[in-house]
């Protein structure tokens, strides 16, 4: 009696899946899938796989074996279902649940809607660094996918610098040059704008202006000279005053290492000093 009881479930529990199977068929008639039309049920699912297939090939390189290994897994068990009649409900579900699993699988990794990076902060257009100090530049991308830095000084690739912040310390004057950064996934690689990076040398003195003595009137006039190595070369700024109470005031039009005062009057005297810069 247990033994024909349980024949008789199974009989009305494949009568049930094929009834489904029936209902779908009519349910799936010409539907589009992608660009491809399907009719039925059974067809739509042999559809599905193709295009399946045809993402898995297309896929990133990295994962393209891994992607092709779970639509041949999903295949068979798509078969399964369209075709196979003698199935179950209980196996049914198990076959659409493991499916379900592997497509999920497939989504929530991100490959099917993966694109290039895309740079989001590109280094500093230009950056002036002191000589003996420290370079810092910043890039960032931004991708579904895993991200591979790889910083580049004048096309060429600096080995071990693969974080999105580049250090350059002790930085010297053959550290100048262009540098970008390389962002990569598994999709492609995109390459950043390039940071023209120079170095400098603050202004050092080695020639200071000395006190001069002379008469209101002097023809000759009093000439006061400063010098100063620098890299790149100094610009200059004099300035005036009176007494040691007095504020410094810029010297107007004075913008070369020599000052000179023709034929000095009481508005002249005082103190003179000149200011070192370059673009720092």
């Amino acid at each position: 009696i247990e033994s024909t009881a349980s024949d008789d479930e199974a009989a009305i529990d494949n009568t049930l899946f094929i009834q489904w199977q029936t209902t779908m068929e009519l349910l799936q008639e010409n539907r589009t899938i992608g660009e491809n039309e399907c009719y039925g049920f059974s067809d739509c699912l042999l559809v599905l796989l193709d295009v399946l297939q045809s993402l898995a090939e297309f896929g990133p390189l990295t994962i393209r074996e891994d992607l092709l290994s779970q639509v041949e897994s999903a295949t068979n068990r798509f078969v399964q279902l369209a075709t196979n009649s003698s199935l179950s409900i209980d196996e049914a579900l198990s076959n659409v649940e493991e499916v379900l699993l592997i497509t999920t699988g497939m989504e929530e990794n991100g490959y099917w809607c993966a694109r290039a990076p895309e740079i989001i902060t590109h280094p500093v257009a230009s950056a002036n660094v002191s000589v003996g100090g420290m370079l810092q530049l910043t890039c960032e991308g931004d991708s579904i996918l895993p991200l591979r830095y790889q910083w580049k000084k004048d096309e060429v690739a600096i080995t071990g610098r693969t974080e999105n912040v580049l250090f350059v310390r002790n930085f010297q004057i053959f550290d100048e040059g262009n540098y970008s950064c390389e962002i990569s996934n598994a999709v492609e690689t995109v390459q950043s704008t390039n940071s023209s990076v120079l170095a400098f040398v603050l202004p050092e003195f080695y020639l200071t202006p000395v006190s001069i003595t002379t008469y209101i009137g002097d023809q000759n006039g009093a000439l006061f000279t400063c010098n100063a190595t620098s890299r790149p070369d100094p610009g200059w700024i004099w300035y005036f005053r009176e007494d040691l109470e007095d504020d410094w005031k810029e010297i107007e039009g004075q913008e070369v290492n020599e000052l000179l005062i023709l034929e000095p009057n009481e508005d002249d005297i005082g103190l003179y000093m000149c200011l070192a810069y370059n673009y720092h």
